[in-house]
């Protein structure tokens, strides 16, 4: 079975603070933004089964100038590259399991 590894943001409504359910091939959980003028954060957090992540894409109202990506509390390097208000971040696997979270932070 092939996994793609990667989950995307881009919510229409309550950008700032919006919170939706999302399934993906191994689990299902929610995703979360909380956006101000100088920082945007995602969550992923999940409630059943595992995800297994390598890329994220998230929507900005502006250009990153800091990102971190913690799982589970552990930092997770990346590379990221922004096109317009795309911004792609990729990473080695990452793995989180039931009541676990991934969090992206981003500093505008």
């Amino acid at each position: 079975m092939l996994i793609a590894c990667k989950i995307a943001f881009a919510p229409r409504i309550q950008k700032n603070k919006f919170r939706s359910f999302f399934t993906a091939a191994e689990g299902w959980g929610n995703m979360e933004q909380k956006r101000s003028d100088q920082q945007q954060t995602n969550i992923i957090t999940l409630a059943y089964g595992i995800l297994r992540l390598k890329s994220m894409e998230v929507e900005l109202e502006g250009t990153a100038k800091k990102i971190t990506l913690f799982a589970e509390g552990k930092n997770i390097p990346v590379s990221s590259v922004q096109k317009d208000n795309a911004l792609t971040i990729t990473f080695d696997e990452t793995m989180i399991g039931t009541n676990q979270s991934i969090v992206l932070t981003v500093q505008l």
